[in-house]
């Protein structure tokens, strides 16, 4: 009998360590089965080796911070669709394109959009991906960018109001002279005037970055820090769900930041709840189109949010790319310089004062 009891006690022994072999087992094989069930449904599309059996490859390319550069060799080696990753596909062909944009696509966002949110749990426009909700959303922001409901003060007159502080930082600060060179960090100029029209047009103040000549906040050295895990995210979005969870959360942006978007979502949080208290004087500016189409807190603020983010870096972008192309072509620069010349001549340049004064800063 204390043979067989030692038999029996071995087993039990062995039994925990089995189970756990068997459960490596299991799960590498069933991730042995996914890969080659997602390699084998588009074995047929051609594509670097390495993308078709792993994410790897987007991941170390993003990561070098030219990612857009590799997109562009893999559509000059592989033709207009190519494979970059398992389940991901890469598509220069316009017909494609507007056939997955047009009105009734079947095409519907991937769980890559869902990076697009800035708060855990709560959706943005940009992250939505049921099509009832989003068209709900795109509905009641309608009004606001048609700028039918700030006509006359809104839209037009707040961005004359940051050309003319834009116009005046350049001249005031960094219009060399003979006896001293200023040169111009211009593209963070540039969106330093992307926010504060932002500022100006969707809440009636701007955020004083033009005035004031300076990062505020440390906002884009934060988010020039930031951006090897924006990379990173775009590439495996799935690990968005895990940022969004403790204790990785806490590396967020929060409200309460001194510095950062965090500082930001502050201001606009606390300029929100003002303009919701009742009684509250409405104002002619994006933010009460928002109030007056239904919008809720929550829909608001993350709208804000959207656009001080998507706003500010595609405006930037845009202003410095038309530069660029101005500036590359002799011909088109000089034709707008002689527009500028005979509109100043004539008696055009119609420079004032702004009209609103910059938003009071926060405390500090």
């Amino acid at each position: 009998m204390g043979a067989v009891e030692g038999l029996v006690a071995a087993f039990r022994a062995l039994a925990p360590i089995t189970l756990f072999l068997y459960s490596v087992g299991l799960c590498s094989l069933a991730t042995i089965a996914y890969g080659f069930r997602s390699w084998h449904r588009l074995r047929h599309i051609p594509g670097p080796s390495l993308a078709s059996i792993s994410s790897l490859w987007m991941v170390r390319k993003s990561l070098t911070g030219t990612f857009h550069q590799h997109l562009r060799q893999v559509a000059e080696d592989y033709g207009p669709l190519a494979r970059i990753g398992p389940n991901e596909l890469l598509s220069t062909d316009p017909d494609v394109l507007r056939m997955m944009s047009a009105v009734r696509s079947p095409y519907t966002k991937g769980v890559f959009y869902e990076t697009g949110r800035v708060t855990p749990g709560e959706d943005t426009v940009v992250s939505l991906r049921d099509d009832d909700e989003h068209r709900a959303l795109r509905a009641k922001m309608g009004t606001a960018f048609g700028g039918k409901e700030n006509e006359g003060f809104g839209f037009g007159a707040g961005i004359d109001r940051q050309i003319l502080q834009f116009v005046n930082l350049i001249e005031s600060r960094y219009l060399s002279t003979a006896t001293e060179y200023r040169p111009v960090q211009f593209f963070e100029k540039v969106s330093f005037f992307a926010l504060d029209v932002i500022g100006d047009v969707s809440f009636g103040g701007a955020f004083g970055y033009l005035v004031r000549d300076t990062d505020l906040y440390q906002y884009h050295h934060i988010n020039d820090e930031s951006l090897p895990i924006m990379n990173l995210l775009s590439t495996m979005p799935w690990l968005s769900s895990i940022l969004y969870k403790w204790p990785f959360s806490l590396i967020l942006p929060k409200e309460g930041d001194r510095v950062g978007f965090g500082r930001l979502m502050g201001l606009v949080t606390s300029v929100v709840d003002g303009r919701l208290m009742p009684g509250a004087i409405p104002q002619k500016d994006m933010m009460q189109a928002f109030i007056n189409s239904g919008m809720t807190r929550s829909e608001l603020t993350q709208q804000v949010f959207v656009q001080i983010i998507a706003g500010s870096v595609s405006t930037t972008t845009a202003i410095c790319m038309t530069l660029l192309c101005l500036i590359s072509n002799p011909s088109a620069y000089s034709a707008l310089q002689r527009e500028i010349d005979d509109a100043i001549s004539a008696g055009r340049d119609q420079r004032r004062p702004p009209l609103l004064p910059t938003r009071p800063r926060a405390r500090e």
